[in-house]
């Protein structure tokens, strides 16, 4: 008796396995997927968090993790947390959908992103940027002319993700309107150094030596840029040692250079870095007098720019 029924339960395993793999019984087999105890266990630890994440912030970066969860009952949750009225809750859907792009997720994130009034635009004009479809790339364009140059940043970061084409003259508008939010030049640089866009990040470098912006965002963008160009290991070196010891720094540099100037002035500088315009320099940039480049901060990094240009012409 027992062999008999070890036979007619493995026949009917057999059976249900052949029926399966011919593309049978999927709907059954996606409701076992749903019964599996890893998947009850994701949705039992979503609600407990949500019922807490109102009052508690520390519970919303939890229920981010566990919307990140590979298993399917996140998928209704990330829909479920991106249409709840807390703020905290669909935030911590956007930054999953981060790591895990959702296309059902599209209309929920337009909305999002298409509200004024939203506090979480940002975070859906982002989450649009990692959805690589043809209705993400629509609204990305339409909210790159946002009358918000914050929101217009951000949409930026999206399209040169997706590889899209850039209009130079309208980025570098959209840079300029961004002049009181350093968080949102970061975004556009981040996008164009996704798109190996060196010539736009040269532009916008030259925009923050006009103004004398802060010196740690101008090495952000040159080691960017060095990357872009081969070598950013080497600029990063350069820019660490000038925080401690600019002219020594500089002495180092010149000292790799072909053909080192020494005891220039800023005219000879200028020229040094935009006669054969591979680095352009606005009139208006602030280059040190000398070979003791105090608080100049970008003069190591622009001569690092220069030979690496050199070297690719």
């Amino acid at each position: 008796h027992a062999f008999a029924l070890w036979t007619a339960l493995s026949l009917g395993v057999c059976a249900l396995g052949l029926a399966m793999a011919n593309g049978r019984l999927d709907a059954l087999a996606a409701d076992l997927d749903q019964l599996r105890p890893a998947n009850l266990l994701t949705v039992f630890r979503a609600h407990q968090i949500q019922i807490h994440a109102a009052s508690n912030p520390g519970q919303v970066r939890e229920l981010e993790d566990v919307l990140t969860t590979p298993v399917p009952a996140t998928v209704e949750l990330l829909l479920e947390s991106l249409a709840s009225p807390e703020a905290r809750n669909r935030a911590a859907a956007y930054r999953a959908l981060f790591e895990r792009p959702l296309e059902r997720a599209l209309p929920l994130m337009v909305a999002e992103a298409s509200c004024a009034d939203s506090p979480l635009r940002s975070e859906a004009i982002t989450a649009l940027g990692f959805l690589r479809t043809p209705g993400s790339l629509a609204a990305l364009r339409t909210l790159s002319q946002d009358p918000d140059p914050a929101m217009a940043a951000t949409a930026w970061k999206g399209l040169l993700r997706h590889g899209d084409a850039v209009d130079p003259a309208v980025l570098m508008a959209c840079w300029r309107a961004c002049r009181p939010w350093p968080r949102s030049r970061l975004d556009l640089t981040y996008g164009l150094h996704e798109a190996r866009r060196t010539d736009l990040l040269l532009a916008g470098l030259g925009e923050e030596l006009r103004w004398g912006t802060d010196p740690i965002f101008q090495r952000t963008i040159l080691v960017s840029l060095a990357e872009s160009l081969g070598d950013d290991e080497r600029m990063a070196e350069l820019l660490a040692r000038e925080q401690r010891d600019p002219a020594g720094a500089l002495d180092e540099l010149l000292g790799e250079l072909p053909d080192p100037v020494a005891g220039a002035a800023q005219a000879a500088w200028r020229q040094a870095l935009g006669g054969d315009g591979r680095v352009a320099l606005p009139a208006g940039a602030a280059l040190p007098g000398g070979l003791a480049p105090t608080g100049a901060t970008s003069l190591v990094g622009l001569l690092h720019l220069q030979r690496l240009c050199a070297a690719q012409a």
